[in-house]
């Protein structure tokens, strides 16, 4: 045991006992979520103008988050772990049911399928998943005192990105071989979430009847976040960074899977190994950074590194280069989650830190309900990927502007104002 954690406290220690192998059960899980959208084109055949509805359909739910509170405040927590659990895990087991059928004479992994029914899946698997992140953090936050959740958050982190790396590539070797591996890979995902969020539910929550019911959102509360101009612009810096990596992320499916002609061994080089490797490298960068120039600075210059990343994509033309991008990406996102993270908690007053994040995750909804579909069409008016990158770098680019520009105020303001 290393000594960080062999100095935890005594609740800490205990949580965290059943937290570690959750973590890596939950970062399997995802990585089969993260090849969802490049196995409904290359797996089962779907039409590519589908593709920004299931890129949608990821975060559109987070629309819910003020809802989800509520909910969260009226179950056990321990309880709540087990329904989440079930709801999210049973819709990829049922990927098992899926009709696919290898294409004769096509390329590696491709077929055709009933892609339809496997959105449908993937739907019900987003929309029940919104729940997990307010009650992680409501977890933490319980569990976890300040001196130690900061660095026990980045560790847990690590190990979900290590076990995604393993089970990535291990879906790769099997999808590039025949396609009807989607039938076990996803079901094998679903069981991971379900057994981690079990293992979740067996930890106790310290201060239990306080922290249920300090889970819900208060309307007033709400109400004075969206009053909040500078927490206003915060969210405006973000929503125009959100547009620009939605509208990024359609395109990166379709060109990859189209215009490069990579397979799943291609897409989980760069996506599930040059990104997640270069995120957790970076990590301590950005945390740094980010207690020297405050949280609002170094996410404007993690959005400015994300635009050289959007300007790039569209002279990708092989799997080395590919790499190198998305290593960029994986970069440059991890001084965004920084600030996606802690952002709602700087500009939060004493005691309303669910209702910020609240509207933060709400935000993150609209724009998933706009953004791919914008990117889509984009690229096809123009009959271009390289317009569809620009487009997406300008959205970028106005976003770093905005966070900049907030930054500058920051000296000149209070917290809460």
């Amino acid at each position: 045991m290393t000594p960080v954690l062999r100095s935890l406290p005594r609740v800490a220690a205990y949580t965290w006992r059943l937290h570690w192998p959750a973590a890596l059960l939950v970062g399997a899980s995802n990585a089969t979520i993260m090849l969802a959208a490049f196995a409904f084109k290359r797996s089962l055949g779907g039409p590519e103008k589908w593709v920004p509805a299931l890129i949608a359909l990821w975060q559109a739910p987070w629309i819910l988050t003020p809802l989800v509170s509520g909910w969260l405040s009226r179950v056990h927590p321990q309880r709540a772990w087990r329904v989440i659990g079930l709801a999210a895990g049973i819709p990829l087991i049922l990927v098992a049911f899926v009709t696919v059928e290898p294409v004769l004479d096509g390329k590696a992994g491709e077929g055709i399928g009933a892609f339809r029914l496997f959105a449908l899946l993937l739907a019900a698997h987003y929309t029940v998943s919104v729940f997990y992140i307010p009650h992680r953090g409501a977890l933490m936050r319980t569990n976890y005192p300040d001196a130690v959740r900061g660095r026990l958050y980045g560790l847990r982190e690590i190990l979900a990105i290590l076990a995604a790396i393993v089970m990535a590539r291990g879906a790769q070797s099997l999808l590039d071989q025949d396609p009807r591996w989607l039938k076990l890979v996803f079901p094998i995902g679903g069981l991971c979430l379900i057994v981690a969020y079990f293992l979740k539910s067996r930890i106790r929550w310290r201060r239990q009847a306080r922290v249920v019911q300090d889970q819900g959102t208060d309307p007033q509360h709400l109400r004075l976040a969206f009053a909040n101009r500078r927490f206003l612009i915060y969210q405006l810096a973000f929503m125009l960074y959100g547009f620009g990596f939605l509208m990024a992320w359609v395109l990166n499916i379709l060109y990859i899977e189209d215009e490069l002609a990579l397979g799943y061994d291609g897409f989980t080089q760069a996506f599930s190994v040059a990104f997640p490797v270069a995120q957790i490298t970076a990590m301590f960068f950005w945390g740094r950074l980010a207690d020297r120039v405050g949280v609002v600075r170094s996410t404007a210059f993690a959005f400015g590194c994300l635009v050289l990343y959007l300007i790039a994509m569209p002279h990708v033309t092989g799997q080395w280069s590919l790499n190198g991008v998305a290593a960029l990406f994986g970069a440059s996102m991890s001084g965004v989650m920084i600030g996606w993270a802690l952002g709602p908690l700087h500009f939060a007053p004493e005691g309303q830190g669910h209702a910020y994040t609240a509207v933060h995750f709400a935000c993150v909804g609209i724009r998933s309900v706009i953004a791919p579909f914008l990117g889509y069409l984009v690229k096809e008016y123009f009959d271009s990927y390289a317009v569809g990158y620009y487009a997406a770098a300008a959205f970028m680019i106005a976003g770093t502007i905005t966070m900049f520009v907030l930054a500058r105020s920051e000296s000149r303001a209070t917290p809460g104002s």
